[in-house]
């Protein structure tokens, strides 16, 4: 599956709610701060579907824990062919919308969507 169809399957709301609750709940935000959050990675996925195919074959999203003890989820770029693992953040999101997604962790697609996200946007 890739990240456009990710975004067009996975429950938006459900994906936000799990963002929130993972990455923003004990930053103290007003509702105001939350409503508008919201509303731009809303308006991110909506910039992602809209935006023309860009196939990377040889290039995925990947979705690990580094520490199996931590909770931490890391989503960077897999190069298969070399063997290398990238900071997802040397991509534009435009480039990365047609990846194949490879998660190492059994996650539900809402949550797999909210850490893919949350890492595009984190920059």
């Amino acid at each position: 599956m890739t990240l456009r169809e990710l975004i067009n399957t996975a429950s938006y709301k459900k994906a936000f709610n799990y963002l929130y609750k993972t990455y923003y709940k004990d930053k103290k935000l007003s509702k105001d701060q939350i409503i508008e959050i919201d509303l731009s990675y809303s308006r991110f996925c909506e910039f992602l579907i809209s935006t023309s195919e860009a196939v990377q074959d040889n290039l995925k999203i990947y979705i690990t824990q580094p520490q199996a003890a931590a909770k931490v989820v890391d989503v960077c770029i897999l190069d298969e062919p070399h063997d290398e693992i990238m900071t997802i953040d040397h991509f534009k999101s435009d480039a990365l919308v047609d990846m194949e997604i490879y998660e190492a962790l059994k996650l539900e697609s809402y949550e797999c969507l909210a850490h893919i996200l949350y890492a595009i946007n984190k920059q």
